[in-house]
């Protein structure tokens, strides 16, 4: 029996007697039963994990955020964005020291986990109420900073320019990993796409590390229709000239949210155009393979 439950026992016990311990209390006797559970019950409860007050602050934020649907609650949108910052920590997608642009950055889902950290963050979307929230969020983290960019989208954005002749107000070369996550999923065609890879593939630094995430087919079937776009395996390899592979993973289901995960480097000259001969010899077979 727990200590709160042998008080409460004591409480309920008509004589203080039999039930529990088997002889009669006194009051005083009593009393300092009920004193000595209580400092356990305290002592027990201090030794229980209890979450930060810094992540008890963001989720509180986050509970606050404009544009939440199912099932991106707000604890889950904490949660999802810790667990992707901690994989791109682990696999040496980003590093501490790094400049960073997250495009499609949102109300800053992976922000909430890079503030802290030992980061230049850039954050870029084209929905401007989530970069008011960011603005607002952010404020007491100087190295984070966020921008809109008024692109055209049929679910997001309804005016605004042709993401196809997207240029980013950004330098050349000026960020060590580049971050698109549940960014091309929402695209509605493939020069949008190309664009977008180019403009990362200019802002980043040689080497640099493009991050990003798509629902490819197979095993799904494409799809154009900016909710949930669905693109040809070998369509979005074509879309990296001047990128090295370094991971892929994920995105092997149906399940709704099992997106492929690409990890690539930004590369330059001579080792580029080998890569975009092998990548489209291997892109011929992969589209063969899904027609038969």
């Amino acid at each position: 029996m727990y200590g709160y439950e042998r008080a409460e026992a004591i409480c309920d016990s008509e004589q203080r007697g039999m039930e529990p311990f088997g002889f009669v209390l006194d009051d005083e006797m009593f009393n300092a039963v009920i004193s000595v559970y209580c400092v356990f019950l305290m002592e027990k409860l201090a030794e229980m994990p209890t979450e930060e007050p810094m992540a008890q602050h963001w989720r509180s934020v986050l509970a606050q955020a404009p544009s939440l649907t199912s099932p991106e609650q707000p604890d889950g949108v904490y949660d999802l964005g810790q667990q992707e910052v901690q994989e791109l920590f682990n696999k040496g997608i980003v590093s501490e020291g790094d400049s960073i642009l997250d495009i499609g950055c949102g109300i800053g889902r992976l922000a909430v986990h890079l503030a802290q950290r030992n980061v230049t963050y850039v954050g870029i979307d084209p929905i401007r109420k989530c970069i008011e929230f960011a603005h607002e969020s952010f404020a007491d983290y100087p190295n984070c900073s966020f921008h809109h960019i008024d692109l055209q989208n049929s679910f997001y954005n309804l005016s605004g320019t042709d993401p196809a002749l997207l240029r980013l107000p950004l330098k050349d070369a000026s960020f060590d990993a580049v971050l698109a996550v549940s960014l091309f999923t929402h695209f509605e065609s493939s020069a949008e796409c190309q664009r977008y890879v180019r403009e990362v593939h200019r802002v980043l630094r040689e080497r640099g590390s493009f991050y990003s995430t798509w629902f490819r087919a197979p095993p799904n079937h494409p799809n154009w229709d900016g909710y949930r776009t669905v693109i040809l395996e070998s369509e979005i390899l074509n879309f990296f000239s001047g990128f090295q592979f370094a991971e892929t993973w994920g995105g092997n289901t149906k399940d709704y949210h099992d997106q492929w995960r690409i990890h690539a480097k930004k590369v330059s000259g001579f080792s580029a155009k080998i890569l975009q001969r092998m990548r489209a010899m291997r892109s011929f077979f992969i589209f063969r393979e899904y027609l038969e």
